[in-house]
């Protein structure tokens, strides 16, 4: 009896059986290399998807060498790009990038009797971002570039996000607008309607989409 008592005592001894300890050592080793395997994984590709990345940014970048020009401004540095024979047409683009989006959007029209005029926003590409970046300030910003072309009125495409400009040059310059053309449009918010998401969403509404704006 005294024996069977002493086994027993130094089985328990920890309050864990030691064949019961040993699996749940090995089953916490398991999921180490598991969860080791999984970040390894991760990391590959993470690193695939930045390869990629950055493959078509520098693609990306060198499709637009000596596809603009630019000019000083009171307010800075605008990139812009002309194509095109006929009647002036100023192209506004939108949040996804730079002069080359309103060409991929509308380039078919200098095919078609017009010439584009297409800048780069604030902050877009080469054209830089100035302490005041309002919209009223980037369509006087316009204004400098038609005077800087010789051009009197345009017709004014607004794309996306670069229809809040487009509206601040037509209500600001009506003289040099000659029609105001509105692409699936970032509009106005109604005065007294309810913004609902939280703080990400309410800056989204209330931002022009230019770089560094938020």
């Amino acid at each position: 009896m005294t024996d069977r008592r002493l086994v027993r005592s130094a089985d328990l001894g920890d309050g864990c059986p030691v064949g019961e300890s040993s699996a749940i050592s090995e089953t916490v080793d398991v999921m180490r290399r598991i969860l080791f395997v999984i970040f390894a994984i991760l990391i590959v590709a993470a690193l695939s998807v930045y390869a990629v990345f950055a493959r078509d940014m520098r693609a990306a970048r060198a499709g637009l060498v000596g596809r603009s020009q630019t000019i000083e401004t009171s307010v800075g540095t605008l990139e812009y790009a002309v194509i095109g024979e006929g009647e002036p047409m100023l192209v506004v683009h939108g949040a996804e990038g730079g002069f080359d989006q309103g060409i991929d959007m509308t380039g078919a029209m200098a095919g078609r009797g017009y010439r584009l005029i297409v800048p780069s926003r604030f902050g877009y590409l080469r054209s830089t971002m100035p302490n005041n970046p309002t919209t009223a300030t980037q369509a006087n910003a316009y204004v400098q570039l038609l005077d800087h072309l010789g051009i009197d009125k345009v017709v004014v495409v607004g794309i996306s996000a670069g229809a809040w400009s487009s509206l601040q040059f037509a209500i600001r310059h009506p003289g040099r607008c000659r029609a105001l053309v509105l692409l699936v449009p970032a509009n106005y918010l109604p005065a007294g309607a309810t913004i609902h998401g939280g703080a990400v969403v309410i800056a989204m509404v209330h931002s022009n989409f230019s770089p560094g704006h938020f």
